[in-house]
């Protein structure tokens, strides 16, 4: 879920305001999914992680 989000509206930003216009757009369609996705990073980002894993999540994806 943390990588779609990151591959959803990350990618393809040129900066923070646009990422969150993005996700703002989406959540005017589907709130439900926008909001597992929140909460999915919300939990990733409360619980400690291996080194470098965060890094890994946000690299895995391939902006088009």
């Amino acid at each position: 879920m943390v990588s779609d989000l990151c591959a959803d509206y990350l990618a393809n930003a040129d900066g923070f305001e646009e990422a969150v216009d993005d996700i703002r757009g989406s959540a005017a369609y589907n709130v439900r999914s926008v909001q597992r996705e929140i909460a999915a990073t919300e939990q990733v980002l409360a619980e400690p992680q291996p080194p470098n894993a965060l890094a890994h999540i946000v690299s895995d994806f391939h902006p088009a």
